[in-house]
Formats: structure tokens, C-alpha cells, sequence
């Protein structure tokens, strides 16, 4: 029989904590494991068919925003009816509500995963209810893992930190994804995404929401056109402030330089026709698509909310402050892609040093999911076999 697992998420959509289990859920037998989902916002979502297309199931909750009274008793009456081995949540300090509903129903592995850094000039209400979630954590969940140290203090608090009571799990990709063409090959990817011949093409995969900094970013392109470089900056997401970002696109005049792609499920594939990957977030739980830059090959400009376990040592990283101003950050990119060397081998290498294969982080998975170490090795379906 196997075993049945629960992870929880808000949605299914584009994310890069979404996109990182999918990697794992792909490379997990099921005839050993089966991987469930369970979201608080249904209906049709980007990796909806592709789960349900598989053994596994995806369920809807009500959203704790219209009553977290009635979303707990939810739960409740859901565990009972469904009795997993182990549950993983990835729904910030909301987790713990699940997880003391698990608890409550004796589900034996409680897993809590941290994958966002503190806000800044975070408000009180929001304040509060991470206390509240740290307090549920502590009590309900078997195991805590995080993917970088600042999404362990955020999430589970500084004690936790200090006291070692968690597992940093780095956030692998699936390496065999991502393409490094050359040449001709990357010249047509250019011209596919309609980048001329002598143009830079820079590049941010991020959703259109406050942390991720679209009103930053676009003061760096601005600087980048007041020092004549011919550019073109690909914005690849969607989220909220989507309709905000376009006026302002278009009050800076740079409507000629920018290009919104839209969510993509091609980004592996597209990444290396970039000459840069620029992330000026105000805080990141890790910063996922730095470590996708660095797999092909792509010089990554970040900010230091970026944490430092983004990058995986191979020097295609450049950290620079926000408080720089937007020339600075346009030098810095400027110098960047005229000076940096790259090879698949070393990145490869470098990747596995740090452990962000998909192999360790699906077996740390399983492991903690109370699965013994033999069948979590069985369970994981080797990734040389897909190259």
C-alpha cells in the first residue's frame, strides 16, 4: 500500500515554492508515495491537469479569510475523513491551523515549511498572527524545515534559530529542465522572443506584487536608457499590481524597452536567451529564480534581501543594496554581463555541493514524512533516467 501524503497550499498556480514540489511530485513513485494537494482557492489552476492526470488528488477548503473558525472546523471534519500519514504545509504562519487540525486527528508527521523572510514595516495585525502561528508551530508540527535561515526566524522565530530546531532544506530545481543553447540555437530563442540582433535582453520572473519591487525595477531601466543601453527588459508574472506597473511603464516612457510576457510555464526553457536576470526584491524566503540563472548560465543582479544561500558560489551573482540608487544598480549590470564565466560542469557541480538536487530534497521529504530511508530511496525515481 502506499503511503499518502497531504501538501497544502493556498493555490496551484505559478509559484516558485508551487513549482519547487512539483519537481519533487514528479520524480516520486506512486506506487510507493501518493502525493495529495490541498489549496484554500479552487477552480481551474496552472498545474491542475497535470496533477489530476496522475493518481493524486487535489481538494478545496474554505478560505480562513472568510472565518478562520469555520476553516479549522474544516479541517477537522476533512482529516477525519481522510487519514494521511503525514501533512506539509507551505502556507506561512496559516500552517499552524492546519497542522493543530492534523494534530487533533492524530495525523503522525506535521510538516511546517518556511519559505518567506520578515516583511518590512510589517503592521501589527499581521505581527500578531505571526506569533500566533510560531506558538502553533512549536506545539503541533513533528518536523520544521526552511529554505534559507531568515525564513526560519521569520516563520518559526529566532529561538528556533538559535536553538537549531529545524531543518534548512535547500530549495532544489530539476536540473535536467533548464536549456543552455548557444550559437545559432540561442540565436533563434532571441529572435523568437523578438530580442534584435545588439540589443541586451534583461529579464525579472516575479509576480506583480509588492515585495517583488516593479516601481524599483523600473527606475533601474530608466537609468539603464539615460546611459544609452540599447535594452529590452522581459517582465515574466502576473498578480495584482499588474494594471499599476503598466501605467507606469507608460508615465516613464518605456514602453518601447519593456515587454510583459505573462505567466509562463516555458521559463527553463526561455532563461538562457537573457543576458541578465534582475531581482530587486524587498525579501525573499530564498529567491528561487537566482539559482535558475545560475543554472544556464545567466549573470543574476539581486538585492541583499535576497538571501546569501541563493547563491551557489560560481560568481554569477552580483548583491547590491536598495538603498544604491538606480545608476548604480545599472552600472553594476552593465559591468556584470560584459565580465563573468560560466560552464554547465562547474554550475552543475556547484549544485550538487550545496545540495539543490531534487534527489536530496525529495529524499529529506520523504524522510521526514516518517517514510524509512530504503523505501525513500526507492521512492525516488532516479533523474538520469529522464535526461
Amino acid at each position: 500500500m502506499p503511503v499518502h501524503v497531504l501538501q497544502v497550499f493556498s493555490t496551484l498556480n505559478n509559484g516558485g515554492a508551487e513549482n519547487r514540489i512539483m519537481d519533487v511530485f514528479r520524480h516520486v513513485d506512486q506506487e510507493r508515495v501518493i502525493i495529495d494537494f490541498a489549496v484554500v482557492h479552487g477552480g481551474e489552476q496552472f498545474f491542475t491537469r497535470e496533477i489530476l492526470q496522475t493518481k493524486s488528488k487535489i481538494y478545496t477548503l474554505p478560505d480562513p479569510r472568510k472565518g478562520l473558525i469555520r476553516n479549522y472546523q474544516a479541517w477537522r471534519k476533512f482529516f477525519a475523513e481522510h487519514p494521511f500519514q503525514a501533512v506539509h504545509t507551505h502556507v506561512s504562519w496559516y500552517g499552524g491551523i492546519v497542522l493543530l487540525a492534523a494534530k487533533r486527528a492524530g495525523i503522525p508527521h506535521r510538516v511546517a515549511h518556511a519559505r518567506s523572510s520578515e516583511e518590512p514595516s510589517m503592521s501589527f495585525p499581521r505581527k500578531a498572527a505571526r506569533t500566533f502561528g510560531r506558538l502553533l508551530f512549536a506545539w503541533t508540527a513533528t518536523e520544521r524545515l526552511a529554505i534559507s535561515e531568515d525564513a526560519a526566524r521569520n516563520i518559526f522565530g529566532p529561538a528556533c534559530v538559535k536553538r537549531h530546531r529545524y531543518q534548512y532544506v535547500p530549495n532544489s530545481i530539476d536540473q535536467t529542465k533548464y536549456s543552455t543553447l548557444e550559437g545559432e540555437d540561442r540565436a533563434r530563442l532571441r529572435k523568437s522572443l523578438g530580442i534584435p540582433a545588439g540589443v541586451h535582453a534583461y529579464v525579472t520572473v516575479a509576480s506583480f506584487r509588492r515585495p517583488k519591487n516593479h516601481v524599483f525595477l523600473l527606475e533601474i531601466a530608466k537609468a539603464l536608457r539615460e546611459k544609452g543601453d540599447p535594452f529590452l527588459l522581459f517582465l515574466v508574472g502576473d498578480g495584482a499590481l499588474r494594471q499599476e506597473i503598466e501605467a507606469r511603464i507608460q508615465a516613464l516612457g518605456l514602453g518601447e524597452q519593456l515587454r510583459l510576457l505573462g505567466v509562463r510555464g516555458d521559463v527553463p526553457q526561455i532563461l538562457c536567451a537573457f543576458d541578465a536576470l534582475i531581482l530587486p526584491s524587498l525579501y525573499e524566503g530564498l529567491g528561487g529564480v537566482v539559482l535558475e540563472a545560475q543554472m544556464v548560465g545567466v549573470p543574476a543582479i539581486v538585492s541583499t534581501g535576497v538571501p546569501e544561500e541563493a547563491d551557489v558560489g560560481i560568481r554569477m551573482v552580483e548583491y547590491v543594496s536598495l538603498q544604491e540608487p538606480p545608476s548604480k544598480w545599472a552600472d553594476v549590470i552593465l559591468g556584470k554581463i560584459e565580465s563573468f564565466s560560466w560552464n554547465r560542469e562547474s554550475a552543475v557541480q556547484a549544485f550538487r555541493e550545496k545540495g539543490f538536487t531534487i534527489e536530496k530534497t525529495a529524499k529529506q521529504y520523504l524522510l521526514a514524512y516518517g517514510i524509512s530511508e530504503t523505501t525513500a530511496i526507492d521512492a525516488i525515481v532516479d533523474l538520469r533516467e529522464t535526461e
